[in-house]
């Protein structure tokens, strides 16, 4: 994402190396950190007409039916003018998790986002990274909750104290093998001890 300076090594997205410098790749990507990353003194609608706008979006009537599209679709809509802060810890993902969307990405970047969501908005996010993924979108999805990832990723790669011990193991290999996500991870990460 460009938050911290890279030590090493490069990074290629969309067919060329990220100078990142030139902050522009950024506008293909959505992310959303493990904390609702918003400003809370806007309202919904402002944070997120800010957030499409930040990102380079011009279409103002395109972006008003994409606010109240998704707004509806995260029971959000009764919130549209209300400031952030005055939101729960959930409904604050919610808004964090349209704003990382609004601006149509080519690639997702998420860090725990489940956190604070209940079981339906959990059901709405895990149903909008799998139409994301169906229209050609690619996900990056950290996350503890080893069910999520076993429901909706395609592939894992495992992190252990910031080194990558298994890279790109598609999900219905680990299916076929173990019982379950975290099955695999144990075995992945004991077998490294």
């Amino acid at each position: 994402m460009g938050i911290i300076a890279a030590d090493e090594g490069t990074i290629d997205f969309l067919g060329k190396e990220i100078d990142f410098r030139n902050p522009s790749y950024k506008k293909h990507i959505g992310y959303c950190p493990d904390y609702p990353a918003v400003f809370e003194n806007l309202t919904v609608y402002e944070h997120l007409n800010f957030m499409a706008h930040l990102y380079g979006v011009k279409d103002f009537k395109s972006l008003n039916d994409k606010i109240n599209k998704l707004l509806y679709y995260f029971e959000m809509e009764k919130y549209r003018n209300i400031p952030i802060k005055q939101l729960s810890r959930g409904n604050k993902q919610k808004v964090a998790i349209i704003a990382s969307v609004i601006h149509e990405p080519k690639l997702l970047v998420y860090d725990e986002p489940t956190l604070g969501l209940d079981p339906v908005a959990l059901k709405q996010f895990k149903t909008i990274l799998t139409d994301f993924t169906k229209t050609g979108g690619t996900v990056f999805l950290s996350s503890h909750l080893l069910n999520i990832l076993e429901e909706i990723a395609d592939s894992v790669s495992i992190i252990k104290e910031g080194k990558l011990i298994k890279k790109n193991v598609p999900v219905e290999e680990i299916r076929s093998t173990l019982t379950s996500m975290e099955d695999y991870l144990l075995s992945v990460v004991e077998e490294g001890d």
